[in-house]
């Protein structure tokens, strides 16, 4: 079973402008939508030396593992109506996960890859629902899954629920609702927890501002899945984002916490993974 990568990241705000600086506060948002705007966020996800514990019909096993998971989006927004944007593309460039499990003496790797690795998609909002397609070819199954998952919640603005359409003021912190940022949940589904995010400092670098947030994540999410079967995720990190205020990207994220996972079909299949994780990002602009 593929585990999304983007179901584990805080995915970013968007949009380029020229840096606004105040004496009471920095704006981090940034400016509207405009159609051409393109962002490509790369992220690496780690477990390492992680717990497995499978129940399966009454038989119980136990073991580790180590997994790895590896994401490169570049999203495009084709057209924007007022301040909505309307139909955008995305390209996967890569969606992939490897996995390491030691159990009953028995060591294994499995690398897997998303539905929509190697895939562009594109997505049309129309009457307040987006309809999202692949831009060539027909899916498959699993591919017909993932479309059918983004359709009910793709939600693109919701990247501005992060960073509030305000001055932050150098100390000050405000928290995310998860059920605001669903859409940067990808693989989840109903988000709940609290994002917490502190604005530290604000330095010149190069002529270039960044801003140095802390953020801390307490989440916990149901899974969607190929074929039956239900999960859970909870996850709890912190770390250091660092944003331009030029460019209104996050340049660098590193989270480091841990991450319970519990995937289940019907009584009889159960299986819980559990470690410590860190979680590497950096947002662009190509």
């Amino acid at each position: 079973m593929f585990i999304p990568t983007r179901a584990i990241a805080l995915l970013i705000c968007v949009f380029a402008a020229s840096s606004f600086a105040f004496a009471d506060g920095y704006m981090l948002r940034g400016p509207a939508p405009k159609a051409g705007d393109t962002i490509r966020v790369e992220s690496i996800v780690e477990m390492k030396d992680g717990t497995m514990d499978i129940n399966a019909g009454g038989m119980r096993l136990a073991g580790k593992m180590d997994m790895s998971m590896r994401s490169i989006i570049e999203t495009t927004i084709l057209e924007v109506e007022d301040v909505t944007i309307t139909k955008v593309r995305i390209r996967h460039v890569e969606e992939t996960q490897e996995q390491t499990v030691e159990m009953m003496g028995q060591r294994s790797t499995n690398k897997d890859e998303a539905p929509l690795h190697g895939q562009t998609i594109v997505g049309t909002l129309s009457d307040d629902s987006w309809s999202f397609e692949l831009e060539n070819g027909s899916p498959n199954a699993a591919q017909r899954a993932r479309l059918a998952e983004l359709n009910r919640s793709y939600k693109f603005d919701d990247r501005h629920a992060v960073y509030p359409d305000r001055k932050i003021a150098i100390g000050e912190s405000w928290e995310v609702d998860a059920a605001d940022m669903d859409a940067q949940f990808s693989g989840t589904d109903r988000p709940e927890g609290k994002v917490t995010l502190t604005l530290d400092k604000v330095e010149e670098v190069d002529g270039e501002k960044l801003a140095h947030l802390t953020v801390t994540m307490d989440l916990e999410a149901a899974m969607t899945a190929e074929g039956p079967g239900d999960g859970k995720m909870t996850m709890k990190a912190t770390g250091p984002v660092i944003r331009s205020l030029k460019t209104f990207v996050d340049k660098s994220s590193k989270l480091t916490g841990t991450m319970q996972m519990r995937m289940a079909e019907g009584d009889d299949m159960e299986m819980n993974m559990n470690g410590p994780m860190t979680f590497a990002g950096k947002e662009s602009r190509p």
